[in-house]
């Protein structure tokens, strides 16, 4: 019985709530007036709303007190509150509050490489460069990724031409979202971070839900000189961080200074051929 009324009472604050669209990567719509409409970040979405979200794709979500934040994988249509209860561990009730000042502002909407970051976390991009630089560092998650080929749509793991696009497809096979980027070190030692940032930091556009794969493909990239053996290395957190930040301390060949306890690293070789 408890158990029960525990249920109902959960069913009921869900259904009171509404919530603010954070981010769309992929496809995610709503069903309104007999329609699908695709979803866009900071609308406006009941708990009764019907959702679909797509394959490989991902909607996330905040409420309207700023309490908490859920990354939602892909989705049969149903109604709001039925998948987040369907994924509560999808739930961040970290940031959640500066998460939503930012989408406020449209802060997270101005995403590019070279984006003013508002929000720094030190401690969060000292434990990535310390897991990048440490080689023998074992990955806090289980995850992987491959490039897909942005015409053709096959996937790439080991060589890639110049001039082709690609895209990344992030697998998380843990149980909560990580927040992700790749970076490439080129044959020449050269550093390139390549997913973009916002400018509010937020990193809500590169969630990856736990037990989830996804496709970035707004975000496509394309190799160039040099040829030679690249090394991609995918980094995951439980927060945002900078890679950019991370990239520089390489540059420098400054030392760890920090723990990479937490830390999500995955590392592949890719050979870059001429076209």
């Amino acid at each position: 019985m408890l158990g029960l009324l525990v249920s109902l009472f959960l069913t009921g604050t869900l259904s009171a709530q509404s919530y603010r669209v954070a981010s769309v990567n992929g496809d995610a719509h709503c069903l309104r007036a007999g329609q699908w409409d695709a979803l866009t970040p900071r609308e406006t979405l009941s708990a009764e709303d019907i959702v679909r979200i797509g394959k490989h794709s991902v909607l996330s979500v905040i409420d309207r007190d700023g309490n908490r934040l859920y990354a939602l994988k892909e989705q049969e249509e149903a109604p709001l509150a039925e998948i987040i209860e369907a994924q509560r561990r999808s739930a961040l009730g970290r940031f959640a509050t500066n998460f939503l000042r930012a989408l406020t502002r449209g802060d997270t909407e101005k995403i590019s490489h070279e984006a003013t970051v508002s929000y720094k976390d030190l401690n969060a991009d000292g434990a990535i460069h310390a897991a990048v630089v440490t080689l023998d560092y074992r990955s806090a998650y289980p995850l992987s990724m491959v490039l897909v080929d942005e015409q053709t749509g096959a996937e790439i793991s080991g060589r890639a031409p110049m001039g082709r696009r690609f895209f990344f497809r992030i697998t998380n096979r843990g149980d909560i979202p990580l927040f992700v980027n790749v970076l490439d070190i080129a044959s020449d030692g050269s550093l390139y971070d390549c997913l973009p940032i916002d400018e509010g930091g937020t990193m809500l556009h590169l969630l990856v839900p736990g037990n989830s794969t996804v496709d970035f493909r707004q975000y496509p990239m394309e190799f160039s000189e040099p040829v030679g053996t690249d090394l991609l290395v995918l980094t995951a957190y439980d927060r945002p961080f900078d890679l950019r930040r991370v990239a520089e301390a390489l540059g420098m060949n400054r030392p760890a200074d920090a723990s990479p306890d937490g830390v999500g690293i995955f590392r592949m070789p890719l050979e870059v051929t001429n076209p």
